[in-house]
C-alpha cells in the first residue's frame, strides 16, 4: 500500500458498467520526506487517477494499491490500475 493526497476528482461522461456507483479521484503520491513533518502537499511526482469506493474527498490522505492488487477487488476482470483501500487519519513516522 502506498499513500497519496487527494487533490480532486475526475469527471467522466461515459464509463464501463463495472464502475457504476463509485468515482475516480486525482491523487498526488506522498513523498517520504513529507511524512516526518505531517505535510501532505502536492509532490513533484506525476498525479495518478485512483478508483474510489470509500467516499474520499479532496484533502484526504488515502492508502492505495496499484496493478494486479487493484483489480483483485472486483468480481470480474476490470480495467483498473489504482484502487483506494483506506482513508488515513494519522501517520506516526520518525525517520532513523
Amino acid at each position: 500500500m502506498k499513500l497519496a493526497f487527494v487533490v480532486g476528482k475526475v469527471v467522466l461522461n461515459k464509463k464501463d458498467p463495472a464502475f457504476e456507483g463509485d468515482r475516480w479521484l486525482l491523487a498526488s503520491p506522498v513523498e517520504k520526506n513529507n511524512l516526518a513533518v505531517q505535510k501532505y502537499c502536492i509532490s513533484g511526482r506525476p498525479n495518478l487517477v485512483v478508483y474510489d469506493s470509500l467516499g474520499c474527498r479532496a484533502g484526504d490522505l488515502i492508502g492505495y494499491v496499484e496493478g494486479a492488487e487493484a483489480a483483485v477487488a472486483f468480481k470480474r476482470p476490470t480495467p483498473v490500475d489504482a484502487y483506494s483501500v483506506a482513508i488515513i487519519d494519522r501517520v506516526n513516522y520518525k525517520p532513523l
